[in-house]
């Protein structure tokens, strides 16, 4: 603490004289803030830098005292009084100065400068001249290089610098406690550095580099290090964090995980094929945990909401193959997903009120084990998809809102295998590195593939979406009415890359594996994609709505809308023989209007009894996946995927004789210069591969729904439901062969002419030339019954059953009549039951709070349903000759012979004319809850699934839709009709689960 001395300081008064033109020009020129004073100590001159120092002009200055408006004094020495600089000069005429003090400036602050003031005579009247230096930065660099010299010595870790011989040179305080402790090594270095530490000093000097994360353990602690060249020195400096209790919290971590998991692995039954199988159980876990927070952001007008989800799941993967018994295996896949929801509402005012939403999902899955796959052919997936919304929602008066709404949601997601991940990550944005090429080919047998993947692929796709709607309530006219109003813009565009089959594919009349001495374990086909393909498809769809719930009385009430649906799909359509070549303009459907009609009738006084029916028209959208294959595979491509023979199998293998194709001769493996030499890469040529155009004629597939349904309220909380379901899709997407077969025999490997049978191509095609008609349709019948009890007595439970029936000609948008010879469709033939069809479904669930045991609850859930339809072919006999090999076996009863195979299947000759397994599954979960505090509460939670355990199959795997082999080809006895896979993938063995929840 400063004292202060009072000086008697005359007031401002005339000067003597003014300063003299040599004294202002010195004053003006000198470097730094400077002054002239009087004899009265009062301002006579300031510069420039004074001014700009002092936040004081020199004119506001002239005449003032300077001590009274800089508050200046010098510090107090321990043989003399603290006094004001020019007070002192004044009385004893000798310069004084300090290297540090502190002035005030015209905001008031305190700053540092240092400080000369120094006495002289004018023309016989005193002055002094008083110079300040501006010494704010070198107090913050001497304050900061105090503080960097003290941060080693106060470091709680060790900090050391080594010379080029490693010696040490200096050792901080903690670092010299642990040379106390540790000691030193047989080569006289601290036993806590690591033991090649000469040879990281050589590096990181020669180098110039840095070198981190070096372990170093001793005597049970460890200590990571890492090492820096100090600049222009020829030193080493290293820094040292002590990892002991971090590792040994991980180490227990990981020992409480696998205790966890092991657990929770016990309580997983193995399943079908493990046990049967002889193979190790995966340690199959599933774990869920997240949390909820929202609240009050300003009190009654904005809020915030936040959730977090994280799951991983980790389901069994067993696959076995009969014929291969050393490649059997059993797995878990890794899902392992983070869900992320943020949503914040502000009330603008009474009547408006806007939020925004945001939802990520990340979601990658490795491996993924599909069918017929070994564990070379696994795949996997990286997927990232993001929505955000935003709305603003006006209440317009009594029995008016309106909400527009505003949208955008985009995914991507990536496809691959072990050998594309191996070459480098994934790239962001629309770039892709890495190759498939790269990749070896895969090997197709009949029961199993081998080596790597062909998949490799992945979108980028958006959609953007602006929406009003509005609602109007309007009582009293003739009842009351509760309209709507609405309209929709969606913009999406999609960016794909696919590589697959860039690898290439070897296919085999076999499932012996490849000996290059043995002709029949030569591949007998090779596929393979000769390029990347890249595209972008674009599509705008616009809807609008318009409905009145009118209640007519207080027993009947009439739904009444009307809804409109244009989508718009741009494509090129310049190469597409089928639009004449003035009018390549892509189609648009426009007449898409789909009136809506509902009706209920209460029948008694208390509305136990009420009829309900309905009708309306619904368009589909078409689905860019679809119908992007116009897209992937056009009439002149450098992507084309290239079958070799181009027709048909070559017929050596199988007749025990070496392939001649110039592509299989040399066994699986690919040629490259030939396949380059034949196609060159990048170059655009007349596809020798499938083509796949758009018709003129597309339409939107739409459907007829009918409903009719009765409701009976047989007791206070007991209510029988009945209702009668009809939908008839129309106009759905089934492709026709423009270039149709005809093979000169029955056998497998005859000889295939290809004709223009409809006169439309103009010239010759390689493959086949697909055309995307809406010829299919389908028809869907439903009886559902439902009896259900609401929660009373502590107690409420559900009973349903549906008898159904859904059969046509198509079910999804890609499908392709392969049962066509030449022009005639043979839809007749190809007519049959959808493959999803499922005559018998029966569901009761029941749940039930245990009284007095605190909040104790139990509930159940039982599923059966009956099996699905398939189709059993023998690829070996072309009946129709229509070089398919899919034609049904004839009617009869067929029974497979290899381990698990299905016995006495009755099949009616037709397209799905058998049925597979049917299923069943019991789930029991246990709970309770308890109330903790005034709206809080914790749930405790016990889940068996499959409680039963039943073994679940899918039917017989059928892979020829996309070239590959089928369990229900009876040409291949080792694997007809036998079931490899479990529904849901891993067949839900019986397991539990243990869930907490709190909530608040």
């Amino acid at each position: 603490m400063t004292c202060r001395e009072d000086i008697q300081l005359s007031p401002p008064g005339p000067f003597a004289r003014a300063l003299t033109s040599e004294a202002r020009a010195l004053l003006s020129a000198l470097p730094v803030a400077a002054g002239i004073l009087d004899s009265l100590g009062r301002i006579v001159a300031l510069n420039s830098e004074a001014e700009n120092l002092l936040g004081w002009g020199e004119s506001a200055c002239i005449g003032q005292s300077l001590h009274e408006l800089i508050d200046c004094t010098f510090p107090a020495r321990a043989s003399t009084p603290s006094c004001c600089p020019v007070a002192c000069v004044l009385r004893d005429n000798l310069p004084i100065s300090t290297p540090q003090t502190l002035i005030r400036t015209r905001s008031g602050a305190l700053h540092p400068v240092e400080y000369h003031c120094t006495p002289f005579t004018q023309l016989h009247d005193q002055r002094v001249i008083v110079t300040w230096r501006d010494v704010a930065q070198q107090r913050r660099l001497e304050e900061e290089l105090q503080r960097l010299a003290s941060i080693p010595e106060e470091s709680p870790n060790p900090i050391v610098e080594l010379d080029e011989c490693a010696t040490l040179v200096y050792a901080n305080p903690i670092m010299m406690e642990l040379i106390g402790q540790f000691g030193f090594d047989a080569a006289a270095f601290p036993a806590i550095l690591p033991q090649q530490v000469v040879n990281i000093v050589h590096e990181c000097l020669h180098s110039g580099s840095s070198r981190a994360r070096v372990l170093v353990t001793c005597n049970g602690h460890s200590y990571e290090w890492t090492f820096f060249p100090v600049p222009h020195t020829a030193l080493v400096r290293g820094y040292g964090v002590n990892l002991t209790e971090r590792l040994r919290m991980e180490d227990e971590l990981r020992q409480a995980q696998k205790a966890a998991e092991a657990a929770s692995n016990k309580l997983t039954a193995a399943d079908y094929f493990v046990r049967t199988q002889g193979l190790e159980k995966p340690s199959a876990v599933r774990r869920d945990w997240g949390g909820v927070i929202g609240g009050p952001i300003v009190k009654n007008k904005a809020h915030f909401f936040f959730s977090l989800e994280r799951q991983v799941d980790n389901p069994n993967r067993t696959r076995v193959f009969p014929t291969r018994p050393s490649l059997n295996f059993s797995i878990p896949e890794d899902r392992t997903d983070w869900n992320t929801l943020i949503r914040f509402d502000h009330q603008i005012s009474a009547n408006n009120t806007w939020a925004v939403r945001w939802l990520r999902e990340i979601a990658p899955q490795f491996p993924i084990v599909a069918n017929r796959v070994t564990l070379q052919s696994t795949q996997d997936e990286t997927d990232l998809d993001q929505t955000a919304v935003g709305t603003l929602t006006s209440v317009l008066g009594n029995a008016r809102v309106n909400t527009v709404r505003v949208a955008r949601t985009w995914e991507h997601w990536w496809h691959g295998n072990e050998c594309w991940r191996a070459q480098g990550p994934e790239l962001s944005g629309f770039k892709v590195a890495n190759q498939q090429s790269k990749c070896p080919p895969q090997l197709d047998y009949f029961s199993y593939l081998a080596q790597a993947s062909t998949e490799s692929q992945g979108p980028w796709d958006s959609n953007y979406q602006i929406e009003d709607d509005y609602s109007w309530y309007l009582p009293g006219k003739k009842g009351d009415h509760d309209m709507k109003f609405g309209a929709r813009y969606n913009y999406t565009e999609l960016r794909r890359v696919s590589q697959i089959n860039q690898n290439g594919t070897f296919r085999f009349n076999t499932d012996s594996p490849f000996d290059s001495a043995d002709p029949r374990t030569y591949p007998e086909r090779f596929t393979i994609r000769l390029g990347e393909f890249d595209e972008f498809i674009n599509n705008h769809t616009f809807e609008g709505f318009a409905q009145d719930k009118w209640k007519m009385g207080s027993k009947t009430t009439l739904s009444l809308g009307l809804r409109y649906d244009l989508e718009i799909i741009p494509l090129d359509e310049a190469d597409n023989p089928l639009f004449p070549s003035n009018k390549k303009k892509y189609p648009v459907d426009r007449n898409n209007f789909g009136p809506r009609i509902g009706f209920t009738r209460a029948l008694d006084e208390k509305s136990k009894s009420v009829v309900r029916a309905g009708y309306g028209i619904f368009y589909n959208r078409t689905i860019l996946g679809a119908l992007d294959d116009t897209i992937e595979y056009p009439k002149y491509t450098s992507s084309a995927v290239i079958p070799f023979p181009q027709d048909t199998v070559d017929p050596g293998p199988r007749r025990g004789q070496f392939p001649t194709d110039p592509f299989l001769v040399n066994g699986p493996f690919v040629n490259r210069a030939l396949l380059d030499s034949r196609y060159p890469p990048g170059t655009r040529l007349p596809s020798s591969g499938d083509v796949i155009y758009d018709s003129p004629d597309r339409k939107t597939p739409y459907a007829h729904q009918f409903t009719v349904g009765y409701v009976r309220e047989i007791a206070a909380s007991l209510a029988l439901h009945t209702d009668y379901v009809h939908m008839k899709n129309k106009d759905m997407f089934l492709a026709r062969n423009l270039n149709p077969m005809l093979r000169a025999d029955t056998t497998r490997t005859g000889s295939i002419t290809r004709l223009d049978a409809f006169g439309v191509l103009g010239e010759p095609y390689k493959q086949h030339v697909w055309v995307m008609e809406n010829t299919g349709d389908s028809v869907y019948d439903a009886l559902d019954l439902s009896l259900e009890k609401r929660y009373a007595n502590n107690w409420a439970g559900r009973i349903s059953y549906s008898l159904s029936s859904s059969r046509g000609t198509a079910e999804v948008q890609a499908e392709r009549n392969t049962y066509q010879f030449l022009i005639d469709p043979n839809l007749d033939l190809w007519r049959g039951p959808s493959s999803v069809d499922r005559r018998h479904i029966l569901s009761i669930g029941a749940r039930t709070e245990i009284p007095k045991t605190g909040g104790a609850t139990l509930a159940t859930t039982v599923r059966y349903m009956s099996s699905a339809p398939f189709t059993i072919f023998n690829s070996d006999i072309d009946v129709n000759r229509n070089g398919e090999l899919d034609d049904p076996v004839p009617a009869g009863t067929y029974s497979g012979t290899a381990l698990n195979a299905m016995h006495n299947v009755k099949f009616n000759g037709r397209h799905n004319g058998a049925r597979g397994p049917d299923y069943f599954q019991a789930d029991v979960r246990a709970g309770w809850r308890r109330q903790i505090a005034q709206g809080n509460a914790l749930e405790i939670f016990l889940d068996i699934y499959n409680i039963t355990n039943r073994t679940n199959f899918t039917n017989p795997v059928d892979l020829t839709a996309t070239g590959g082999g089928s369990n229900r080809d009876a040409r291949i006895p080792d694997t007809f009709l036998v079931l490899t896979n479990l529904y849901g993938g891993g067949g839900f063995p019986r397991q539990a689960q243990l869930g907490v929840r709190y909530a608040f």
